[in-house]
């Protein structure tokens, strides 16, 4: 039997060794690590402005949480970080257009929100969001290798 796809998180190592293992596989990058690996950036973010202006919020969990799913009391508590930090609030954003790629019909919509989730990281001049644009860029076609059959190791990961 021949293995057909392979879900991995972003990490060179993995893809490389897929590849050298199942050399005809599809490689699918989890959408779990990849949104993952936009909030940590967004977390670095905030952080580092909280560092350097002395300033500290009390609202990363709030953050981790997807956009329409925040209650107006917890999007009213980020107005006062959005204000003094509006890079967190572009980066928060950005986050929120990565998630939406795996929101999407189908491979060419997907297609579409990554190019502009790509074009908005560009846009936004703040280191983290650029790395991700390089990122996204780079992984492109494993990321939308999730739209062959919506591949995903959610169970895989919550056993481990």
């Amino acid at each position: 039997m021949e293995v057909k796809e392979v879900c991995t998180d972003m990490a060179d190592f993995y893809i490389s060794l897929a590849k050298k293992c199942f050399p005809k596989a599809k490689i699918v990058i989890d959408h779990y690590h990849l949104i993952a690996w936009g909030l940590q950036l967004m977390n670095s973010v905030r952080t580092s402005l909280q560092i350097v202006h002395k300033k500290k919020f009390e609202i990363k969990e709030i953050l981790q949480k997807q956009a329409n799913q925040l209650t107006e009391e917890e999007f009213q508590k980020l107005q006062p970080c959005f204000e003094s930090f509006p890079e967190v609030k572009v980066s928060w954003k950005i986050v929120h257009q990565l998630r939406k790629i795996y929101w999407q019909k189908n491979w060419k919509k997907a297609e579409s929100q990554l190019r502009k989730t790509i074009w908005l990281c560009k846009q936004s001049h703040i280191g983290e969001m650029e790395d991700l644009a390089r990122t996204l860029k780079r992984r492109k076609s494993y990321i939308l290798n999730y739209y062959i059959s919506r591949t995903t190791n959610a169970k895989t990961e919550a056993l481990h």
